[in-house]
């Protein structure tokens, strides 16, 4: 029962659940499974419950995964006293997601490179395809701030491995992946674009796919992977110096992440993009 009650909050966390309703779900169970002695249990459920926090605005440095629910070398310590390899993945996984979502890319991977079984102990989870999206995502952007031919085609390797990952889910019928796969299509154009190799063709083909990307993500509900593309969206145009539809998707990715209930990434947009885009509007 215990696992089943982590399995649902994580998967409300994972789906696009409001996250003033995530804590809320943490701050009522947790105690519970506390009383009950699951203390394998509450590590786990306080591990994702410390990223909600971190995301709603509860942690001073919200890609240090340290706050009120545990702290991350105490979720480390649980790990190696426990001998639960399963404790230390899921710790750096959190903690690369919340990295990736506040711009600390060099983070994001570190933390991904340092769990290399966790992909396998995934299976079947669908954390696991939560890992491959933001896999993908870190490496197209590492590919975009690249510098130079060798290392901007390492990272794009490792971003298209990840897509092709991804595109496995969506053949076996996971729907809840073809947002990821329209995603990962227009970060590929965007690089493409942005690196001067596509042309006018890869614009368009960028516009086109973060636009699909964000649609789907929406039908589908996941309101968190909508404000992301918005979010990716808009830097995209910023750096083609397209202010109009810079101003629009990152307008938009701002609205959405309030509505998500992420108060410190909102805040997080409005201070990166400070004097250039009017978030009041």
């Amino acid at each position: 029962a215990g696992f089943c009650l982590n399995q649902h909050c994580s998967l409300g966390l994972n789906s696009g659940r409001r996250l003033d309703l995530a804590d809320a779900d943490f701050r009522r169970y947790v105690p519970q499974m506390e009383d009950h002695n699951h203390d394998l249990v509450v590590v786990f459920m306080r591990m994702s419950w410390q990223l909600v926090q971190c995301l709603i605005g509860k942690a001073d440095d919200p890609t240090s995964m340290d706050g009120e629910a545990i702290r991350y070398e105490t979720a480390l310590r649980e790990g190696r006293d426990r001998g639960n390899l399963c404790i230390n993945n899921a710790a750096k996984m959190y903690r690369m997601w919340a990295a990736y979502y506040f711009g600390d890319y060099d983070l994001a991977w570190r933390m991904y490179a340092e769990c290399p079984t966790l992909e396998k102990r995934l299976q079947g989870i669908f954390s696991l395809c939560r890992v491959i999206f933001f896999k993908g995502l870190t490496a197209f952007a590492m590919a975009r701030r690249a510098n130079g031919a060798v290392a901007r085609r390492k990272w794009s390797r490792r971003a298209a491995a990840a897509a092709k990952q991804v595109i496995g889910f969506m053949k076996k019928g996971n729907i809840n992946c073809v947002h990821m796969a329209q995603m990962f299509d227009a970060e590929r154009a965007a690089l493409r674009a942005t690196s001067g190799r596509g042309g006018d063709s890869a614009a368009a083909k960028a516009k086109k796919s973060y636009e699909t990307a964000i649609a789907t993500a929406g039908r589908y509900g996941f309101l968190q992977d909508k404000a992301l593309c918005s979010e990716r969206a808009g830097e995209y145009f910023l750096e083609r110096g397209d202010e109009y539809w810079a101003s629009h998707h990152l307008r938009m990715a701002h609205g959405m992440y309030l509505e998500w209930g992420a108060q410190a990434k909102a805040n997080q947009l409005r201070r990166v993009h400070a004097g250039r885009i009017d978030f009041s509007s």
